[in-house]
């Protein structure tokens, strides 16, 4: 049986990832640093089995590509945890606040992925690093801290597939960039109500997001860029400096409006 990990399954985006995993026949490891969650999450799996994990720790990181090889021949690893804080101007944020951001987003991808490249490189596999719009859209302001976070991890993932393309190691890393998704950790950080973001259109469902990580990691793509609340309007590749613009047009009208009320 092929196994797969998915950090930060416990609910939100990496348990509709985990759950169509399991559906396609994979053991799934539900890493997750809520222990209770990833346990939950598990039971309604059909092939699961709960792990809890920071992911700010190489060596859990180890710990769990190691129990997930117990599983079955592991050729999947999900680096999907992540986390915000409310969206304020970074001055005003706590240093432990500003950290914990770069220590999940960043080196939580950094430690799976090395996790995952240990295990994979003699079987081979597939990495998928969920970042976001932020990871190359034009930044906006509240999320400064979050936003580089997410740009150094795309930045990283694009590295490594180019050096395990070099090493010839049979490894591909896929890069999944979503727009806001509804999700807890949506809803609990930004400075817009729940009925603002979905009037705006441009709020994902997390089982659209994880259905275009399985056809991500199904297919030959290396990144997909998921835009507004519809799968079907991924930016293609070429098109990226067009979107950049508009969504730059967009966020600063949207400034703008809030700053007359």
């Amino acid at each position: 049986m092929e196994a797969a990990v998915v950090t930060g399954a416990g609910q939100g985006l990496g348990r509709a990832i985990a759950q169509r995993l399991a559906e396609s026949g994979s053991s799934v490891l539900i890493a997750d640093v809520n222990e209770e969650a990833a346990r939950q999450t598990a039971s309604e799996l059909p092939s699961a089995e709960a792990f809890e994990l920071d992911v700010r720790d190489p060596e859990a990181c180890r710990g769990a590509a190691s129990r997930a090889q117990e599983l079955g021949r592991l050729t999947v690893w999900v680096n999907n945890a992540g986390v915000l804080v409310p969206e304020a101007e970074a001055w005003t944020h706590s240093t432990e606040a500003l950290e914990r951001m770069i220590a999940v987003n960043l080196n939580g991808v950094v430690h799976g992925s090395l996790a995952a490249v240990e295990a994979m490189r003699g079987t081979g596999g597939k990495i998928l690093n969920v970042t976001s719009m932020m990871a190359i859209d034009d930044p906006y302001p509240n999320i400064a801290v979050y936003g580089a976070s997410k740009r150094a991890a795309h930045a990283f993932s694009v590295s490594l597939r180019q050096e395990l393309e070099h090493a010839g190691l049979p490894i591909e890393v896929k890069i999944l960039c979503p727009d806001r998704i509804a999700t807890a950790l949506c809803f609990d950080n930004v400075n817009e109500s729940e009925e603002e973001l979905r009037a705006h259109g441009g709020l994902l469902e997390p089982d659209e997001v994880a259905q275009a990580a399985m056809a991500l990691l199904d297919g030959d793509r290396k990144q997909a860029i998921i835009v507004g609340g519809r799968i079907e309007r991924r930016v293609p590749t070429e098109m990226i400096p067009t979107y950049r613009k508009a969504r730059g047009v967009y966020h600063r009208i949207r400034r703008l409006a809030r700053s007359e009320q």
